[in-house]
């Protein structure tokens, strides 16, 4: 017999060898970043936690003001149409009749799809305010601010989409778009809201 191993048998130990020393030196490397996670002092100070919050306002300022904008063209009537020809003084009657109808109570809606397209999560005020009324529970009791948005500045941003969007295979969906790119729009959702706790009572 000889006493010599398997040259195969000895390189397939050093293959689980390796493996397992790979495992058990990642496992401590996430375990000592959990760790230094926990008890480095910028994870757990006030700046990191506005960061985050700051990050988690304007995402949902985004996504809000997105939800109204395309809440306001689809509640838009009679309907704007592709290729359509619309002064601005229209497009403005017609868009300042969706904000009357957003601003109401339910009762005095006068079109009631606009009621269907009213969000409990936000509530419009006249002449240009949005304002945001329910926060998601990780940022419950943070106020969210609110966007100034008028009437004649969507009026003129679907005025000068109609044309592009016509060529659009989702016309309404191209509008909506255009007026968030307005310059004024986005100043409105990117500003800086300051974290103020709203007090429960």
């Amino acid at each position: 017999m000889s006493d010599k191993s398997d040259p195969s048998s000895r390189f397939l130990i050093m293959i689980v060898c390796l493996g397992v020393v790979s495992s058990l030196v990642l496992l401590f490397t996430l375990r000592l970043f959990s760790q230094r996670s926990e008890g480095d002092p910028f994870f757990a100070s006030n700046d990191y936690l506005q960061f985050k919050q700051s990050v988690m306002i304007k995402n949902i300022r985004q996504e809000m003001g997105e939800e109204f904008v395309d809440a306001v063209v689809n509640c838009i009537s009679p309907q704007i149409l592709p290729g359509q020809s619309l002064t601005e003084q229209q497009l403005t009657e017609r868009v300042t009749a969706v904000l009357e109808n957003f601003s109401a109570s339910n009762e005095n809606i006068k079109n009631q799809k606009c009621q269907k397209d009213k969000s409990r999560a936000w509530t419009f005020a006249l002449p240009c305010k949005l304002i945001f009324n329910r926060p998601p529970t990780e940022l419950s009791g943070v106020k969210l601010g609110d966007i100034n948005i008028c009437g004649t500045t969507i009026a003129a941003s679907i005025r000068s989409a109609t044309g592009h969007c016509s060529e659009s295979a989702n016309f309404p969906a191209c509008l909506v778009t255009s007026i968030l790119a307005n310059d004024d729009v986005k100043k409105e959702i990117d500003k800086p809201v300051e974290i103020e706790k709203v007090n429960s009572k």
